[in-house]
């Protein structure tokens, strides 16, 4: 069976139909191969091969022309494996955790513009927690004064 332990990369592709029979698709990668989150676009429909399944992913304003010729494509290239891939949807703004973890660092959004706010506030936290010593503890205990416990410094 195949799965990402065995070595492999997910893969993601944007599907478009235009109508009469003609259709787009579209191998969407970053910079390292990898599919990244910020290429899951609202009007977009997506297929992402997480290797024990595929994912349609709809964008909260796709064309439900779309979604079926992404439903199609998926079932048919799931068949093209011994044993048969698994396909299940995923709807934005509700991803399984199973398609979040095919992208470095998902993030869930409350807004478009507060994504990277997120991540940073996020990583600061996580460094002041690491931070050892007299400084980690004035920093931790000056960031989240509720953390002390009641503790007299």
């Amino acid at each position: 069976m195949r799965s990402l332990q065995a070595g492999h990369r997910p893969s993601m592709w944007r599907v478009w139909a235009r109508g009469r029979g003609f259709e787009r698709v579209q191998w969407l990668h970053g910079p390292c191969g990898r599919p990244e989150q910020w290429m899951l676009q609202p009007e977009a429909v997506c297929l992402v091969d997480g290797g024990a399944c595929t994912f349609v992913w709809v964008g909260r304003d796709a064309s439900e022309e779309d979604e079926a010729l992404a439903t199609a494509l998926a079932s048919r290239y799931g068949q093209t494996f011994e044993p048969a891939m698994q396909l299940s949807h995923a709807l934005a703004g509700s991803e399984p955790d199973e398609l979040r973890r095919l992208f470095h660092g998902w993030t869930v959004a409350r807004g478009r513009d507060d994504t990277r706010q997120l991540d940073d506030l996020e990583d600061a936290r996580d460094a002041l927690q690491q931070g050892s010593g007299l400084i980690g503890r004035v920093l931790r205990e000056g960031a989240w004064p509720a953390s002390r416990g009641g503790a007299a410094s």
